[in-house]
């Protein structure tokens, strides 16, 4: 079976597509190890299904290239609710000095062009550049790409999923993991 891959960036829904993606029978690695896949070991994704957020969204052709066939799911959230999301969580003094000069540090430079502090213009220019070279990757292969804003209601995410992936979901609820603003 081939994989399918989360691509958005964190903060658009990536904890509950994976969840979600579990209640559709696939194994998952939700934010897979950073330095691995900084190495583009992909190895470490060998026995699951679905693998998601941004260690994943920062080697998106990688794995295209490495996994033939896979497919992929950009999560889009709206962007002025996206950016008050990042500023809450991701740029607390805790969080800063918990991952200075680890993987996951070198992850967030790789997406959004640094973790030291948070810059909103540059993380407004960061989300508009991944969601727009991400569609314009995959703008000929409707059938392996899908976009999934948060915004749309439980039951309008998991009906695309359901065509998306062949599958039926295990609940009949799209799960809301995270919930911030």
């Amino acid at each position: 079976m081939n994989k399918i891959f989360g691509i958005g960036c964190s903060r658009t829904g990536t904890k509950s597509l994976s969840l979600s993606m579990q209640n559709f029978g696939f194994r998952v690695q939700h934010y897979p190890d950073a330095a691995a896949m900084l190495r583009r070991d992909f190895s470490i994704l060998d026995d699951v299904d679905f693998a998601n957020d941004i260690p994943v969204s920062i080697n998106y052709r990688n794995l295209d290239k490495h996994y033939p066939g896979s497919k992929f799911i950009l999560t889009t959230r709206d962007k002025s609710t996206w950016l008050q999301s990042c500023g809450n969580m991701f740029f607390r003094e805790k969080m800063i000095e918990k991952y200075k000069d680890t993987p996951q540090d070198e992850v967030f430079r790789k997406m959004y062009g640094g973790f030291s502090y948070f810059d909103e213009k540059a993380f407004s220019e960061s989300y508009d550049a991944h969601c727009n070279d991400v569609i314009s990757y995959f703008s000929d292969r409707s059938g392996d790409f899908l976009v999934l804003p948060v915004e749309l209601e439980s039951q309008q995410k998991l009906e695309l999923l359901s065509r998306f992936t062949g599958r039926r979901a295990q609940a009949e609820f799209y799960p809301h993991a995270h919930r911030t603003s």
